[in-house]
């Protein structure tokens, strides 16, 4: 079989045969995964190519804008290419919940599990060995606006604000905490305005 696809001319001048063959969609899945965990927590992934997939059919070449649209609205994320040479791209980096932009927008969420998992993190060393006092309420407050302060340096979030530290009125060994977040929003649209 190689020697015929050698004297056909598909080994060109290098001997190298390209074979495209068709994958499952859950390769996107894949290499979407690896482009979230190497991004930035609240970078977006619009218009990002991704990596390890040549070709893709069925999205743009074959649906409208506006089915495509309709689509993504229902929470569908959809990868596309706008020519053969062209880098497959995200769409529009869209989660399965599309009640809000908040809850819509990928980067949001990455970026608020981020937040929740630094607080947990920075937190967890606390628990078990300290009683709740009012000097502990007043340590817990400080991480808590330490990790602030860091994630908005960090560029992960604009703004951080411990709201409130208290104890549980009705579990008396739980704090509960409220952090108010303000995360950063990707730019999907920039509508211009012709005057003349």
């Amino acid at each position: 079989l190689w020697t015929t696809l050698i004297n056909s001319g598909w080994g060109g001048g290098d001997g190298l045969v390209t074979v495209l063959a068709p994958v499952p969609g859950f390769y996107y899945c894949a290499a979407n995964a690896g482009a979230v965990i190497g991004k930035r927590p609240e970078q977006p992934l619009t218009n990002v190519a991704i990596a390890g997939i040549k070709e893709t059919r069925g999205a743009a070449d074959y649906f409208s804008e506006a089915q495509l649209n309709t689509m993504g609205e229902g929470g569908n994320y959809i990868m596309t290419q706008s020519s053969p040479l062209a880098p497959i791209v995200s769409r529009h980096q869209m989660s399965t919940d599309g009640t809000s932009i908040a809850k819509r927008e990928l980067s949001v969420t990455t970026a608020l599990d981020y937040t929740a998992k630094f607080m947990r993190k920075a937190l967890n060393p606390y628990i078990g060995k300290n009683v709740i006092s009012p000097a502990f309420l007043k340590l817990v407050n400080t991480v808590l606006v330490g990790v602030g302060l860091f994630l908005t340096r960090e560029g992960v979030l604009n703004d951080f604000q411990v709201v409130s530290v208290t104890q549980d009125s009705i579990n008396p060994d739980t704090l509960q905490v409220e952090v108010n977040v303000l995360v950063k929003y990707p730019v999907n649209y920039i509508k211009i305005t012709l005057v003349f």
